[in-house]
């Protein structure tokens, strides 16, 4: 991969200024921009459900990661609304009030709740899966309270984070590679569908938003995801230390030894992990396999540079 060697001074310098460096050994033709994301639910896919009555939980029936489906208790619970419709059911029951019955069960469905003998519940609207819960065995709820988050797990998509320096290099329709956190071996295809005309004034990074994805194995909301967009063509670019890029009048730098000559190489921040950056020079054959890069004391070195 690197070799290590060790340079004891810079001999062009007014002062001996100890460094390190790194020779190249490998380089690789990359065609992809990597970035991270998250999974997130395509839009109008993930569902509240909210009560529509008060009331109070007498027990949990669900709970978060369970998969539900519309009818399904969700709570049993204790409501005055509920004893109410129960008492007009059973009458019209009894007096066999076929229409009576008829708008007691729309009635039911209106406020997402199934009347039975001695007990009351509420029931799932929706099909999903229960992503989060918010009431517990014994809470109190009223009219608009929110009760569990619902979401289709068959339409999810990712939301990545794309550097600000890489805003222009991506498009509607490009190719997109992505590999779930938890499950490193898997690789899911997809495409660019939207790129929100927005950019974080914190991260500095432009929000991309990929088409369905069809995940396996129950993902959860917001878990990390990495990601690789085509950018048609290959080129060529180089794995260095963190360390050895130097920022420097807007752009970014490498110092390369020559017989103990330091020249400075300006190139392009294609990606990064946690301790290498892959790099494009911008000027063709200006950086090799075998060159000697500065690492430790790249900073220094530079500011002895004219």
């Amino acid at each position: 991969m690197f070799s290590l060697i060790l340079t004891l001074i810079l001999s062009h310098a007014h002062a001996a200024v100890p460094y390190k460096t790194f020779q190249i050994e490998s380089s690789h033709v990359s065609n992809g921009l990597r970035v991270t994301g998250k999974i997130i639910p395509i839009e109008g896919t993930l569902y509240i459900e909210s009560a529509r009555f008060a009331g109070r939980v007498n027990s949990m029936l669900v709970k978060e990661g369970d998969e539900v489906a519309p009818g399904k208790k969700l709570l049993s619970i204790n409501s005055a609304e509920c004893l109410s419709l129960y008492q007009e059911k059973k009458t019209a029951q009894a007096r066999g009030l076929t229409d009576l019955q008829q708008v007691i069960h729309v009635r039911e469905t209106q406020l997402g709740m199934k009347v039975e003998e001695n007990n009351c519940y509420i029931v799932a609207s929706k099909a999903g899966v229960i992503t989060k819960k918010m009431v517990e065995a014994g809470s109190n709820f009223n009219i608009g309270d929110n009760l569990f988050t619902v979401i289709n797990r068959h339409s999810l998509t990712v939301e990545l984070d794309v550097p600000e320096r890489d805003a222009s290099r991506i498009s509607q329709g490009q190719k997109v590679k992505v590999t779930r956190s938890s499950e490193p071996g898997k690789i899911y295809d997809s495409e660019i569908n939207a790129i929100l005309p927005s950019l974080s004034s914190v991260s500095r990074t432009v929000k991309v938003r990929l088409k369905k994805v069809n995940f396996s194995n129950n993902p959860s909301l917001d878990e990390l995801v990495f990601a690789e967009v085509s950018l048609g063509g290959g080129e060529v670019t180089f794995k260095v230390p963190a360390n050895c890029i130097v920022f420097k009048d807007d752009n970014d730098y490498i110092l390369k030894v020559v017989n103990d000559k330091v020249t400075k190489v300006e190139v392009s921040v294609i990606s990064q992990d946690t301790n290498f950056f892959y790099v494009k020079e911008k000027q063709l054959h200006s950086l090799q396999i075998g060159d000697a890069i500065i690492s430790e004391g790249a900073v220094f070195v530079m500011e002895k540079l004219k």
